[in-house]
């Protein structure tokens, strides 16, 4: 009696038969819906500090500004000249070069 063997080829695991899977297809319709679910959570702003400002002249050629912050409950403000070794975020006010003025101080 003869034996007969019959390879049978074997078939690899496709980048495209993965994408037709129902597991790809569950995960196509599972993450945008995630994504927009948790993207609004992060979408929040905090503004915790509003700052005024006033201009009080001192004389014909010079002004002094002041500036108030009003903080909500809860939240600080550092100094503008902490210790340097402090792992804080340093007060800082920015106000632009202009040829219009001199800053002074």
């Amino acid at each position: 009696m003869t034996t007969t063997n019959f390879l049978i080829p074997l078939k690899l695991f496709t980048l495209p038969d993965y994408f037709n899977s129902i597991a790809m297809k569950r995960i196509a319709v599972i993450l945008p819906l995630l994504f927009f679910a948790f993207s609004s959570l992060s979408a929040q702003v905090l503004n915790p500090v509003k700052v005024t400002h006033n201009v009080k002249w001192i004389s014909d050629t010079e002004v002094e500004l002041q500036a108030t912050a009003t903080m909500e409950e809860g939240w600080h403000i550092y100094s503008v000249k902490p210790n340097e070794e402090s792992f804080v975020v340093f007060t800082e006010f920015n106000i632009p070069e202009s040829d219009n003025y001199k800053l002074k101080g």
